[in-house]
């Protein structure tokens, strides 16, 4: 929505965003994101050139990186399910976290 019609928001904070536009589940080979009849750009071709765009990578973490806020009581076992290491996962969680609130308070 942002990258498409920037000017409808403010900002956007995407935790493990899919920059391809895969098909649906059990629909067949058609994207899952279109506008106007059409698939979706990659996002990371769509938002080149921006400078007001902060991209965190944590190459040994894990798929749960910032959908899981630190303190949350898990199981390391439930937190690396879908990879990563789980040392990796809990370091990249609370930097997110912390980067998280000082974006949100510098609003």
């Amino acid at each position: 929505m942002a990258a498409t019609y920037p000017d409808l928001v403010h900002g956007v904070i995407a935790e493990a965003p899919n920059s391809y536009v895969d098909a649906t589940p059990f629909s067949g080979n058609g994207s899952s994101w279109t506008l106007n009849g059409r698939d979706l750009d990659d996002i990371t071709f769509r938002l080149r050139g921006r400078r007001d765009l902060t991209v965190l990578r944590y190459p040994q973490a894990g798929h749960f990186v910032g959908a899981i806020q630190p303190y949350t009581p898990i199981t390391g076992a439930l937190l690396t399910h879908a990879g990563g290491d789980l040392a990796a996962t809990q370091a990249a969680n609370a930097d997110v976290h912390a980067k998280l609130l000082t974006l949100l308070a510098a609003q």
